[in-house]
Formats: C-alpha cells, sequence, structure tokens
C-alpha cells in the first residue's frame, strides 16, 4: 500500500479510537492532521503530503479547467469545499 494512503488509514483508526474513548483533545489533534491530508499543503500550512497536491501535481491551469464529462476538477474542488463549509 502507499505509504500516504496507509498513514491516512492509520491516522483515521486512531481518530476513531480516540472519539470512542472520549479523549476529546486527542480527537481534535488527529482530526486536523487528517484534515490537513485533504487540503493543499500550501493551505494548511502543514508542509504535509495531501491527497489535493497529488491529483493537482504537474497540472496546467487549463487541464485544471477543462471540462471533461460533466465538470472539470476545479468545479470539484470548489463544491467538495462548499459542502464542507456547510457541514
Amino acid at each position: 500500500m502507499d505509504p500516504n494512503r496507509k498513514r491516512w488509514n492509520e491516522g483515521h483508526q486512531k481518530l476513531n479510537r480516540a472519539l470512542a474513548s472520549g479523549d476529546h483533545e486527542k480527537a481534535i489533534e488527529l482530526f486536523l492532521n487528517q484534515h490537513a491530508m485533504v487540503h493543499s499543503s500550501k493551505m494548511a500550512k502543514s508542509g504535509q503530503w495531501s491527497f489535493e497536491d497529488e491529483i493537482l501535481h504537474g497540472l496546467t491551469n487549463d487541464q485544471i479547467r477543462r471540462v471533461v464529462g460533466e465538470h472539470s476538477i476545479a468545479w470539484i474542488l470548489l463544491h467538495i469545499a462548499r459542502i464542507e463549509d456547510t457541514t
């Protein structure tokens, strides 16, 4: 398994255990770490690998905005962010 995905899975398991045990301070710390992994490392200011960085690495602005099927990558990222803001 890819080491970054392995780290994601392990972090998610630790978060579930912290929530189940009622250790809210640890759960918040773990959640923020997981949350940083789904946003660009520049935006999260985490300096760690992120899914978003992996997706966008090497793409030009035109490629990010190109509509394939129904939506562009930019449109999908915008709507993910809007859903996150709503929740």
